[in-house]
């Protein structure tokens, strides 16, 4: 509840590939997304978010590194880690693009709020899926409050999973 009355939950979109898609599936694309957008009433106000941000190299490194392994190849893993890691410090810092749907619900009762939210969550998904392919879950509380985090405060030194200023 962000306000008295006013409920939002927030869903984590993935990409997808439509300037490369053949004319047909484009189509298919837009007609299911105007669809998607059609299922929302008059007490439902969507809003999309673009948030474009220098990845988090501590973050990449885990993503990219190769852990070692007990059959022997080691050196190899080390060496390709080492290219990896030079790659990565001579880039150019690496840009990422989170898209961001949230939902907001005006309800006076926070029980039928949440009734109105799973079928929402229900619709969510199935909407999202025809056009991506993926199911869509909602976010949880910690990652909108992470995502909240690092909107308001890019190049702070203060790191929210920690807690610990590094600064």
């Amino acid at each position: 509840e962000t306000t008295p009355g006013n409920f939002t939950k927030s869903y984590r979109l993935e990409d997808i590939n439509f300037t490369i898609a053949p004319d047909d599936e484009q189509l298919r694309i837009c007609e299911e997304y105007k669809n998607f957008l059609n299922m929302f009433d008059q007490r439902t106000r969507i809003q999309f978010c673009i948030y474009n941000h220098q990845e988090d190299r501590r973050e990449t490194i885990k993503k990219i590194k190769c852990h070692p392994s007990n059959e022997g190849l080691n050196i190899y893993r080390n060496e390709l880690n080492g290219v990896l890691y030079d790659k990565l410090k001579k880039g150019n810092n690496s840009i990422t693009t989170d898209k961001i749907l949230t939902i907001s619900v005006t309800d006076d009762d926070v029980a039928h709020a949440e009734r109105t939210f799973q079928r929402i969550d229900a619709e969510v998904s199935s909407g999202l899926k025809k056009i991506i392919k993926k199911d869509t879950p909602p976010m949880t509380a910690e990652s909108r409050m992470k995502l909240l985090y690092n909107i308001y405060n890019q190049g702070g030194d203060y790191r929210f999973e920690t807690g610990i200023y590094d600064g």
